[in-house]
């Protein structure tokens, strides 16, 4: 997982500040009457008097573009965010990793080819439309990815070296953003930072198993303890139950098998799966 966050952060922070730097200076262009020339004193002297006033003119269109984007990429994935806990744990882990690297790629395919045309500053929340309808949360994929794999007394250390490589891959990304937009352009920026999400999803394709199997499988199918306390609540008191939604929600599930045999009392039969295991 580190490589595959660590290439992601790269990317966002590479693009981060120049994107709202492009969309500063398209507005400009596009929403000025004056010589668009002018713009240009946002690429190469950002701090005289001149590029302040010009800041001033254009940023409350600007502070519209980044507002609309920012709502767009967050208010449909917030609730998305939700069921991705409930449909990871029955379809798996890994299409949300890999679904959670296809969008950005998308995005910085998109602005790759915005970038070489001198388009309207809204044009640019066509690259928020995967993040909008698609991004379910990678962060949260990963963590229960890692969660997943690793033993309960290494799952602080292996999170806390998820969390290391997205600050160090965010720092790299900020650190040599700007100087690759110097030297060769938006262009070749957004061009870069598709190469980089696209490494992190064949990554993430190829590398990358699914870990769902690790703890619950076709044969240890973690829901029955829920039902089954359902079940029997007539039958056994909330101690019982309890125990058994424990094991429900526990890392490692052990085997559980219904009840087969109406003439075995159910109490009976469920203390046994609970604290004795299979009984079959």
């Amino acid at each position: 997982m580190e490589p595959l966050i660590l290439l992601i952060m790269i990317a966002d922070g590479m693009t981060c500040n120049v994107f709202t730097e492009m969309i500063l200076y398209q507005t400009c262009r596009h929403t000025l009457v004056i010589n668009k020339t002018k713009c240009d004193i946002f690429h190469t002297n950002t701090s005289s008097n001149d590029a302040q006033l010009l800041q001033e003119i254009v940023q409350p269109q600007t502070s519209y573009i980044i507002m609309t984007k920012s709502l767009f990429e967050n208010i449909f994935p917030t609730l998305l965010t939700l069921f991705v806990g409930p449909w990871s744990d029955k379809h798996g882990r890994k299409p949300f990793l890999v679904l959670g690297c296809f969008v950005p790629t998308c995005k910085y395919t998109i602005l790759s080819i915005l970038s070489c045309f001198d388009v309207n500053p809204w044009m640019f929340l066509l690259s928020s439309i995967p993040s909008a309808f698609l991004d379910c949360g990678l962060v949260l994929a990963t963590n229960c990815y890692v969660s997943d794999i690793t033993e309960p007394d290494k799952r602080a250390t292996r999170l806390t070296y998820l969390q290391l490589s997205a600050k160090i891959g965010l720092v790299i990304g900020l650190l040599i953003g700007p100087m690759i937009f110097e030297k060769i352009g938006y262009m070749f920026l957004f061009i870069i930072a598709t190469i980089l999400t696209s490494l992190a999803l064949f990554y993430t394709i190829v590398l990358v198993p699914e870990s769902h199997r690790h703890y619950c499988n076709t044969n240890r199918m973690c829901i029955r303890h829920v039902k089954c306390s359902i079940t029997f609540l007539r039958y056994e008191d909330l101690a019982y139950v309890w125990a058994n939604l424990f094991r429900s929600f526990s890392w490692y599930c052990t085997p559980f098998n219904p009840v087969s045999d109406v003439s075995i009392d159910p109490g009976k039969r469920f203390r046994q799966s609970v604290f004795i295991g299979n009984t079959r």
